[in-house]
């Protein structure tokens, strides 16, 4: 019994030190897993494994090429590398990576815009990641065009395709177009040509500029009109180029655009003069015309479209022998001479002859005043002189203001008077009246006369319809007609 006893304790006493013994030789153990995200982005050491409870480790991160280590995820947080840990328990630990992004930075050098295209997977507007395929297109502005990339991407090609595996910085270089422009010249003048914006060269412009062409003819010659791509009269001329331009200026000799009938024995003489330049002139170049009567002759005026005297629609008349005028469009005249310096014209109401001597136009009341004197007045006005006949009017011929109101004429001949355009024939004694001789009369007074009727011509019945245009005055039922009864 006694042994059995002993026994007991003897086996009790073995398991006690296999127990220690075990114990001492069987540490705790814990493990590590560790993984990449994505998966062969990256590595990370040590790898996945067991370790003693209470060991320190350092986790190192290491990214493959084109990525970057990005932070740690599952039983670790935060991107600290390398990461030490201490094993109290297992640990599965994740490494994330991500991949390289690339800054694509564009400069526009002129005007126009860069279109940027992901042809392989994109990360943001403007980062890439690394191996990215982005197309470029150079889009021009209107009126320019593209000319070359330059930085880390050089040439002409558009668009271009470029890989991301650096930071890039690419310029696109933008140039105006440009436009020819030639100008042609007909006749004898000069084009000056003045830049209202920006210019290339003397002879292409950039697109949009604008460009002022003045036309300058030679003395002796005037402008006419642009031929070509603008057609027009304008000058100086505002052109701005949007496409290659060709224009002719054309340019007239003067006298070529002068015409004159001479009525009459004398002659004219033409001359090239400079005035003042003008809006309607810019060359200053004027023609100045002088009449010149043969003996026994002497000159009585100018009758013609005489641009710069227009005072009403139709001819008119100039009394001096030299006039001057600028030759914007063809000019038709008539210069009258009349023979017999000294000839007289009979006058033989003293009334009228007086009136002609307080004017300064005669000076012995006798019944006759100086054909050559009254033949150049232009404006006569003689109202209020008792005067009964106008016998001698008709010598009157560059007569165009007439007023002779307030008198006893019973009678008056204008046919010999077709200049006359203002005319006052109010209260007078006149029965019968013809104004078909005269033309446009801007102003007519024919009130408080005993007529029935005033014969008119086809261009005064028209007038005489359109109310504004002048002013006509005569007597309630007076008619006006074509062709009055006798």
């Amino acid at each position: 019994m006694k042994n059995l006893k002993n026994l007991k304790l003897l086996s009790y006493a073995l398991l006690l030190t296999l127990l220690v013994l075990c114990t001492e030789d069987d540490p705790i153990e814990f493990r590590l897993t560790t993984n990449c995200i994505p998966e062969k982005t990256g590595t990370v050491t040590p790898e996945s494994g067991t370790f003693i409870e209470g060991t320190e480790i350092e986790l190192k991160a290491t990214a493959n090429p084109e990525y970057l280590f990005k932070n740690w995820e599952g039983d670790a947080g935060g991107n600290e590398n390398p990461l030490k840990i201490t094993m109290t328990k297992d640990r599965q630990i994740t490494a994330v990576f991500e991949k390289v992004k690339y800054a694509l930075s564009i400069e526009i050098i002129g005007e126009g815009t860069v279109n940027q295209e992901v042809v392989v997977a994109k990360f943001s507007s403007t980062d890439y990641e690394s191996g990215t395929t982005v197309e470029l297109t150079a889009q021009p502005e209107n009126g320019w065009k593209f000319v070359e990339w330059s930085g880390d991407v050089t040439g002409t090609e558009n668009p271009v395709q470029i890989s991301m595996d650096q930071a890039m910085s690419v310029s696109a270089k933008f140039e105006r177009i440009s436009y020819a422009l030639t100008v042609e010249i007909e006749g004898n003048g000069e084009v000056k040509e003045e830049i209202v914006q920006n210019k290339i060269s003397s002879s292409d412009y950039e697109s949009g500029t604008t460009v002022l062409l003045t036309a300058l003819p030679d003395k002796d010659w005037r402008f006419v009109e642009w031929k070509g791509d603008y057609e027009g009269e304008e000058n100086p001329l505002e052109l701005k180029m949007t496409k290659d331009r060709t224009l002719t200026a054309v340019f007239q000799k003067v006298d070529q655009l002068v015409s004159v009938e001479m009525v009459g024995q004398g002659n004219f003489t033409v001359e090239f003069v400079q005035i003042d330049p003008s809006p309607w002139n810019p060359s200053g170049i004027a023609v100045q015309l002088t009449a010149v009567a043969n003996s026994g002759w002497y000159f009585v005026h100018w009758n013609g479209n005489i641009q710069e005297n227009m005072e009403f629609f139709g001819d008119h008349i100039h009394t001096n022998d030299q006039i001057q005028i600028i030759p914007n469009d063809p000019i038709n005249l008539t210069v009258l001479f009349q023979e017999g310096i000294n000839d007289k014209t009979e006058i033989p109401d003293d009334n009228f002859e007086q009136a002609l001597i307080d004017l300064g136009y005669d000076d012995v009341l006798d019944n006759y005043v100086s054909k050559r004197e009254i033949s150049q007045i232009e404006e006569l006005n003689i109202s209020d002189k008792n005067i009964e006949s106008l016998s001698g009017l008709q010598d009157f011929v560059s007569l165009q203001h007439f007023n002779c109101s307030e008198n006893k004429i019973s009678e008056i001949d204008l046919s010999l008077n077709p200049e006359i355009f203002i005319l006052n024939l109010n209260q007078n004694l006149i029965s019968n009246l013809d104004i078909s001789p005269l033309g446009y009369l801007l102003f007519f007074n024919a009130s408080q006369n005993p007529l029935n009727c005033i014969e008119i011509n086809d261009m005064q019945l028209e007038q005489s319809q359109m109310p504004g245009l002048s002013i006509w005055s005569y007597d309630d039922g007076v008619t006006l007609s074509l062709d009055c009864p006798d």
